[in-house]
């Protein structure tokens, strides 16, 4: 099914609003992935081990950090940049 136009995706929305709240999760979960790049870990174990290595470096004051803020706005511009090609 290929939706080209604003009354199709209307129809899809209001379709979508009436789904359980279970299947609205579900259905959100599934269209977040498809935007998002595949993942480069194979498991859970592999991206918790992944993570304890990256804390474990901040700690040593081998990692650079960015505030809050900035990493906000760097993701904004990222968006905004993917929106607009």
């Amino acid at each position: 099914m290929t939706l080209t136009t604003a009354p199709d995706l209307k129809a899809l929305r209001e379709q979508a609003l009436r789904l359980s709240e279970s299947q609205r999760a579900e259905m959100a979960s599934a269209l977040l992935d498809s935007l998002r790049p595949p993942s480069t870990y194979h498991s859970a174990e592999e991206l918790g081990r992944e993570i304890a290595n990256r804390a474990e470096a901040y700690h040593r004051g081998e990692l650079e950090t960015i505030s809050m803020e900035e990493s906000l706005r760097q993701a904004h511009e990222i968006l905004a940049r993917k929106r607009s090609s």
